[in-house]
């Protein structure tokens, strides 16, 4: 939503500084061929986090302004994209929910969130079932209240991130939870706009192959939990 290598804010966004630049994204869009359905924005995903240039904390107004600005703008020149309101299951927004950021039912398509297994992590279902309908500060944070969120504004939740974690807060290689993620899945399939399996190899920054199931790497376990629930029975 804002650049991090120069100097930009919510401010200007919000009086509509930046317009000019989203319209131009939705037209490149449009010449590419994705101005299409199946086309999805993650506009400033992470937002409720403190870690990009576009966190949110204390800006409420003005991120839900700025984020209206740049919805509509895209959509005026590229209409059939979807844009994802792409939060982090917990905020970091002081004794704020995540929910009071919520920019509106009209600029937003698909209710996303990125889900690890870090903070907590799920190694089996006791885990899993006391994080599944947790709240912080009155808004959602596990996944039972993502969902629940998503359907009570009239969207599909998408998880654009999810995966397992290798460090500190991580469960590791957790078979379990890619079990509970894929029955999540399966299970409420005609609510879920999509999910992508965060793979990531950075060269750059060895301690993030811990994201990795292909190659198995670190987590052969649940790169074989893996590979077996989605060969044996892919959704459609």
């Amino acid at each position: 939503m804002l650049p991090e290598q120069q100097t930009a804010n919510f401010a200007k966004c919000a009086n509509g500084s930046y317009d000019q630049y989203y319209r131009t994204l939705g037209t490149n869009l449009k010449n590419l061929g994705r101005d299409t359905p199946d086309t999805f924005i993650r506009l400033g995903w992470e937002a409720n986090g403190n870690w990009f240039a576009w966190s949110i904390g204390k800006n409420i107004a003005n991120y839900k302004k700025c984020f209206r600005h740049q919805s509509q703008a895209i959509k005026s020149t590229a209409p059939n994209v979807q844009i994802d309101w792409n939060m982090n299951k917990e905020s970091v927004m002081g004794a704020r929910s995540v929910a009071d950021a919520y920019p509106g039912d009209d600029v937003v398509d698909v209710v996303g969130v990125d889900f690890y297994s870090q903070w907590p992590a799920y190694p089996d279902q006791a885990a899993w079932d006391a994080d599944y309908m947790q709240t912080q500060n009155g808004g959602p944070k596990g996944l039972g209240t993502w969902l629940a969120f998503a359907k009570q504004h009239g969207k599909k939740l998408s998880v654009p991130e999810w995966g397992l974690h290798n460090g500190t807060g991580g469960g590791g290689d957790d078979a379990f939870y890619i079990e509970a993620m894929y029955n999540f899945f399966s299970t409420n399939s005609s609510d879920i706009a999509y999910e992508t399996y965060f793979n990531l190899s950075d060269p750059s920054n060895p301690s993030e192959t811990g994201f990795m199931i292909y190659p198995a790497g670190v987590n052969p376990n649940a790169s074989a939990r893996y590979q077996q629930l989605w060969s044996a029975s892919p959704r459609p």
